[in-house]
């Protein structure tokens, strides 16, 4: 099953410095690879179930329960409650316009799915690897009730309606406890032990990774001198200091974003418009203008 886990990891990049330097991981970081990256809701519990049947006592406690977490979580979202409404959103593609309807249950926002495609059969596209249809589940305001967020949950579906990623931002798995995770003994759903990977990146390499959106984007590693590591550090290709030469004061890094490892992949300068390759280059000249310690 090791073998099966570490396919799990979208990154080809990483995966190959895995089997060239031969890494080993844990039972806890295993299992942490499946919760994390395991494609939808279905194969995230199976592969857990899986787990738990050879691992020691301790990783299979912990693999049930998050797969109790989960199950819970996919309850709670799909309860019907005349207080509540679900927000479906449409997207064939990261690039399509964003299609919303309200629903007034989980099963009628997969119906009205099936009823959109049925409607504008003519000009939509297939539904393809990209199609995501993401329904929100929102509480009704009402004048006898207090303000508040109204945002309880989300539900993240791929084109064949199969259940990707449960958010449950009411029941959230932040746990309460000063301790580390990595400190810490008890076995809990909210455990979020830190993944260390082999760093396959070099420093002022080109990463491309994918947004919230699920676009593509390209961006800068800096500051990754590590032989292991959880995150790259990257500038956006669209930053300020690299779009608009906005540098100095450090100012240039302040618009940043945590990539983790194995959502990065190596690309090259070839890759960028030709815009981009030459704002990049201006970038990689300032920064090699200025030491270590000043940056």
């Amino acid at each position: 099953m090791l073998r099966e886990i570490i396919e799990l990891l979208p990154s080809p990049d990483l995966k190959a410095k895995i089997k060239e330097t031969d890494h080993q991981f844990n039972e806890n970081e295993l299992l942490r690879i499946i919760y994390l990256y395991a494609p939808t809701f279905e194969i995230r519990l199976k592969m857990l179930s899986d787990f738990a049947e050879f691992a020691s006592d301790n990783a299979k406690a912990q693999a049930k329960a998050y797969i109790e977490f989960e199950k819970e979580k996919l309850k709670r979202f799909t309860e019907k409650s005349d207080v509540f409404v679900y927000e479906l959103h449409i997207k064939e593609t990261p690039e399509s316009f964003d299609e919303c309807y309200i629903c007034s249950s989980y099963s009628d926002a997969l119906v009205c799915i099936e009823r959109f495609y049925e409607k504008y059969a003519n000009v939509c596209k297939e539904v393809n690897e990209y199609t995501r249809y993401t329904i929100t589940k929102r509480k009704v305001f009402s004048e006898l009730e207090a303000f508040e967020e109204d945002t309880y949950a989300e539900c993240v579906l791929d084109g064949n309606k199969s259940v990707l990623k449960i958010f449950d931002y009411r029941h959230s798995a932040d746990c309460e406890s000063e301790i580390m995770c990595s400190e810490c003994d008890k076995i809990c759903p909210y455990r979020y032990d830190t993944l260390l990977f082999p760093n396959f990146v070099k420093d002022k390499d080109i990463i491309k990774y994918c947004d919230h959106e699920g676009k593509t984007v390209y961006g800068i590693c800096l500051f990754n001198n590590d032989d292991f590591t959880d995150e790259f550090f990257v500038i956006p290709m669209d930053a300020p200091a690299v779009r608009d030469h906005a540098v100095g004061n450090d100012s240039e890094f302040n618009y940043h974003v945590h990539v983790n490892v194995p959502d990065a992949v190596i690309a090259t300068a070839e890759e960028l418009d030709e815009i981009t390759r030459r704002n990049y280059f201006d970038f990689i000249e300032y920064l090699n203008t200025r030491s270590f310690e000043e940056i």
